[in-house]
């Protein structure tokens, strides 16, 4: 069982649940039952191990994320692209908030070269939208 923070989290997870989590076979749970005023869902068991905190081997962590990289393509296929919503251009608002957390990794020169790959974006026709996990990333 699984309670979500908001009913956003929870309506995107009952959402893929019904829709693409299928198209990952085994990889993903099913939903057995949800409940909308908990904001509550009840899924089955999938094979495997969390990874985080693991540290794997070089090779090992490359075959991992090379499986991961194979769901997303397959949650990616699951149904059809449809067009962008209008204004649904590059986030590109979003690349100040991301520089300015990340400044203290930069090296010099990195900042100007991420806001002319920017500029550049603006200019880009929205791409089509297919379906996404949202939430694969790695934690620290």
């Amino acid at each position: 069982m699984k309670v979500h923070q908001n009913q956003r989290f929870h309506g995107r997870e009952v959402r893929g649940l019904r829709t693409w989590a299928s198209a990952l076979g085994a990889a993903a749970p099913r939903l057995v039952a949800a409940d909308e005023v908990l904001r509550a869902v009840l899924i089955t068991a999938v094979p495997g191990r969390p990874l985080h905190g693991v540290v794997l081997a070089p090779e090992r962590e490359k075959a991992v994320f090379r499986r991961i990289g194979a769901l997303a393509r397959r949650i990616h296929q699951s149904c059809p692209a449809r067009p962008a919503p209008a204004g649904s251009g590059p986030a590109i608002a979003k690349a100040d908030r991301h520089l300015a957390a990340a400044r203290a990794h930069l090296q010099p020169g990195d900042e100007e070269f991420v806001r002319a790959l920017v500029a550049q974006a603006e200019h880009l026709e929205p791409l089509a939208w297919v379906e996404t996990h949202g939430d694969l990333q790695l934690l620290h």
